[in-house]
């Protein structure tokens, strides 16, 4: 029994964080009959390096002098008293202890850990850029959220249901002085209306790359196919997608605005150029796609977010305002434009649950409807 409760700490432990890199191998020594054993003292150091030492800080320690050595067995000691009889002053087997204190995740933890590994919750493709170059830390912070929204307004006795979000796998195919990744995705905008005109339905698959150099740039390319939510309508093609970064002007990087003053907003823009070429299938009975031809956009896309007062609220609060313009190169299609502005506060210990208010007026990228709306929504990324 003490076994299992120790085992039940050390995997609630490693799910809220606080477990380092700590691998209980490299405190265990092969004594004169040959077997590895861990010794009380490199007992006491491991688990004091993988279970209290994180709670400091992080910081490692070392045994300098015998009142050192007390105080941290004596911390142990009471580590070990509060949640096992483990007796740490025995000496065990290798494989004993790692039973306890490394168990085998079951077939659904290493199910669990893979998705949290490689799945990513989003509100656009080009999140996939899901940390800050200048601080990977920053995170969620950075991007945005995908969203769920109801609204009802009786003034109009209208309803509307909307989900907007991207779903995308992260997968590093290639990692050296330049990282390469495979980042396929689905990207889901749906609005439904009571009053029709006002639906929006577009569902865009990719198999996309990036390859980025975490200081200077972000180079996305690669394949998509968009269609509806009843698969109607089609359209496949190839985008190809150039971001830069620079940390002195707060280009894809977030930074104080003025340096060395009192910090009162983080700022960071995001600029990057955008080409399409893409044929369309079938139209989907929606009007505001030509029939089967050939295309190609490109233009700019530009963001710029706010952290106003970014100690007071711990980077919670972000005012978000974007603009995206693909211009038509050739006739038949239309140029798509979307503004949109927001303002987020984001939730929960790691930043992945936001509450904010949005506004989006334009023509989305691929189906061309027409989006004019003010949305107060409930947001969640990870």
């Amino acid at each position: 029994m003490k076994y299992l409760n120790v085992a039940i700490l050390l995997m609630a432990t490693s799910l809220v964080g606080l477990a380092q890199d700590v691998k209980l191998i490299d405190y265990a020594t092969t004594n004169q009959s040959g077997i590895r054993v861990v010794t009380p003292s490199k007992h006491i150091e491991y688990i004091y390096d993988k279970f209290i030492g994180p709670n400091e800080g992080g910081t490692k320690w070392a045994m300098l002098n015998g009142d050192g050595q007390m105080k941290k067995a004596g911390e142990v000691g009471s580590y070990i008293a509060a949640h096992s009889k483990l007796d740490v002053t025995n000496e065990y087997p290798y494989q004993t202890l790692q039973q306890i204190w490394e168990p085998k995740p079951t077939q659904f933890q290493f199910l669990l850990t893979g998705i949290q590994n490689h799945f990513h919750l989003h509100s656009k493709w080009q999140d996939i850029v899901i940390d800050d170059p200048a601080s990977p830390t920053n995170g969620n912070s950075g991007a945005d959220a995908a969203t769920f929204s109801y609204s009802d307004d009786k003034i109009k006795n209208t309803t509307t249901w909307r989900v907007t979000g991207t779903l995308f796998y992260d997968l590093t195919v290639y990692s050296n002085a330049l990282i390469t990744r495979f980042v396929p995705s689905v990207y889901a905008n749906k609005v439904t209306s009571s009053t029709t005109k006002s639906n929006v339905d577009e569902l865009v698959f990719r198999t996309s790359f990036e390859t980025r150099d975490s200081r200077n740039y972000s180079l996305r390319y690669g394949a998509f196919y968009t269609t509806d939510s009843d698969f109607k309508s089609g359209q496949y093609g190839g985008e190809v997608e150039f971001e830069p970064f620079k940390n002195n002007i707060r280009l894809g990087m977030r930074n104080t605005l003025i340096p060395g003053q009192v910090n009162i907003v983080d700022i960071r823009w995001r600029l990057y150029g955008h080409v399409e070429v893409g044929h369309i299938v079938d139209t989907g009975g929606n009007p505001l796609i030509s029939g089967q031809q050939s295309y190609c956009r490109m233009g700019p896309y530009a963001q710029l977010e706010l952290f106003p007062l970014p100690q007071t609220f711990d980077w919670r609060l972000v005012e978000k305002t974007s603009f995206m313009d693909d211009e038509k190169i050739n006739t038949g299609v239309r140029s798509t434009r979307l503004f949109s502005t927001e303002l987020d506060y984001l939730l929960g210990p790691k930043k992945n649950v936001s509450l904010g208010v949005s506004y989006k007026k334009g023509r989305d990228q691929f189906s061309a409807q027409e989006e004019n709306r003010l949305d107060v929504a409930l947001g969640l990324q990870f």
